[in-house]
């Protein structure tokens, strides 16, 4: 649906951080899969941290940890963050902290993750391949869902105002 008044820097913003950190999210990172006898890396270009940042995290396993200090360019949504930061709702920033909490957890704990199950080989895992794994493990933060409640509380009735949804139209 197509929104019927202008959206705010601030709305889009929470929109983003929902994005990447909703259940729905099923981002991914691999490497070698095979298409059309090509092998190919897919990159997760929305990652939201910095690779900066992520070189002072713990990390456990070795070879990320070596893909880690290399040089690499960050991902597309780890800069649009950065440049929108800003922009930025408190809810926003709230999902934010507590999203870099649960990656900082599964960076300190990747060797006691099925990392293989998940083909978590590359320093850029995905989001699902990170909350799969963590819950897996048992290692998930209960409270994150509260933080991101709030935000989808926050967006839900602006769905309505800005035009996306008309009133008729209850839930979706």
């Amino acid at each position: 649906m197509q929104p019927t008044k202008k959206l705010s820097p601030e709305f889009i913003g929470d929109c983003v951080i929902w994005s990447l950190f909703a259940p729905s999210n099923q981002t991914v990172s691999l490497r070698d899969v095979e298409y059309e006898g090509k092998i190919y890396r897919m990159k997760n270009n929305l990652f939201p941290f910095k690779i900066s940042e992520l070189a002072t995290w713990e990390c456990s396993h070795p070879d990320i940890k070596i893909q880690i200090s290399m040089p690499h360019e960050n991902r597309f949504a780890a800069d649009w963050i950065a440049n929108h930061r800003a922009e930025l709702s408190p809810e926003s920033l709230a999902v934010l902290n507590a999203g870099k909490s649960i990656y900082k957890i599964f960076y300190k704990n990747l060797l006691e993750l099925n990392f293989p199950k998940y083909k978590i080989f590359d320093w850029d895992a995905g989001w699902y391949q990170i909350r799969m794994s963590l819950k897996e493990a048992g290692l998930m933060p209960e409270n994150f869902s509260d933080v991101f409640k709030n935000l989808s509380k926050k967006i839900e009735p602006q769905i309505y105002e800005l035009g996306f949804l008309r009133d008729e139209v209850e839930e979706f």
